[in-house]
């Protein structure tokens, strides 16, 4: 499965995975202009790097992670689920 996941990361990034890390990166560093994008920007690399090499990595929902919301995802919500 490594021998997969590698060869779908190798054309990934050659394909459009570099040029999408490096603006998601970009984006990132324009964030940190101001304090309030400080979180923002720090969420851009984690992007960013997951955009470089997606294949193999798991994205989950931080609510399982440790049981607390995000604060900026909870002002957006259209409808509350409890």
């Amino acid at each position: 499965m490594s021998v997969l996941r590698f060869i779908f990361n190798f054309f990934w990034f050659i394909l459009g995975g570099f040029v999408m890390g490096l603006a998601w990166w970009l984006i990132g560093l324009l964030c940190f202009i101001s304090i309030i994008g400080i979180p923002f920007g720090r969420a851009c690399f984690v992007m960013g790097e997951l955009a470089f090499w997606p294949f193999g990595q798991d994205v989950i929902n931080r609510r399982y992670l440790n049981k607390v919301d995000d604060i900026v995802s909870v002002h957006f919500r259209t409808s509350y689920s409890y």
